[in-house]
């Protein structure tokens, strides 16, 4: 059984500044907020097992999403409690890790990227309600290495692994 997560975050990271009028600085939500999709740790621990191996030759790491702020005057503490209220019931709705993160099961990689699509779905939907504002977006952060390629890949790595 294959296992990814989402790492969504609590956008304590994420932020710029700018300079106002008032020649002060303000820090402000992110223009972008990326959140990263990877293999569950678990494996580390189990001997033989292809799921571990993969994890050892590429990294849990298996790309990112950046979803597109479009209210660009946001303040910093505003954005972190959205993404706080997002992530609770986000939390709600699917099964999450140790480091409540939602978490995806499936007989392969590429079956869990169609969950994990939807998710990303609900999550922009969230952000829309949440604020009114129905530009909110997001797209894949890799440029040529989609995430979509990167789960092909670790699809192949197990098909073709032996012990």
């Amino acid at each position: 059984m294959s296992k990814l997560f989402l790492d969504i975050g609590d956008g304590e990271g994420s932020w710029r500044r700018r300079i106002g009028d008032d020649m002060l600085y303000h820090d402000l939500a992110p223009s972008e907020y990326q959140i990263c999709i990877r293999i569950s740790s678990e494996y580390l621990f189990k001997r033989g097992s292809v799921h571990k191996d993969l994890f050892m030759k590429s990294s849990a790491y298996m790309g990112c999403w950046f979803i597109k702020n479009p209210m660009l005057n946001m303040h910093r503490i505003d954005f972190i409690s959205l993404i706080t209220k997002i992530n609770k019931t986000i939390n709600e709705r699917y099964t999450t890790n140790d480091k409540n993160c939602p978490i995806f099961e499936g007989l392969t990689y590429s079956k869990m990227y169609i969950k994990l699509v939807n998710c990303m779905k609900e999550i922009i939907e969230l952000f829309k309600s949440e604020t009114g504002n129905n530009d909110w977006s997001y797209y894949d952060g890799l440029g040529t290495v989609s995430v979509e390629k990167r789960i092909k890949k670790a699809d192949e790595f197990v098909k073709n692994w032996k012990k």
